[in-house]
């Protein structure tokens, strides 16, 4: 994101957000996917937006800033495992 005190986890069904500052909860935790995700990256231009990759091929898009408990986009790469991303 724009700032980096704010960072990204990815693991098993969900993804949280957290802030360097009490580490003990996340700020944001993600419904669970129907699919185990397998990586997650903030976009380098948009803060509050990241994208993680599943395990059934689609990447799914979060914006933080609009809709925090709902994907605001879906899109199906491929029908193999999508194991990483890089957003540049």
């Amino acid at each position: 994101p724009a700032n980096a005190k704010y960072f990204l986890t990815v693991g098993d069904w969900t993804a949280k957000v957290w802030v360097e500052e009490g580490l003990k909860t996340p700020i944001i935790s993600t419904s669970y996917h129907d699919a185990p995700l397998m990586n997650g990256a903030w976009s380098p231009t948009r803060p509050g937006l990241f994208t993680v990759c599943r395990q059934d091929g689609y990447l799914d898009f979060w914006d933080i800033f609009y809709r925090q408990d709902q994907v605001v986009h879906r899109h199906k790469v491929g029908d193999a495992a999508l194991w990483s991303l890089s957003m540049q």
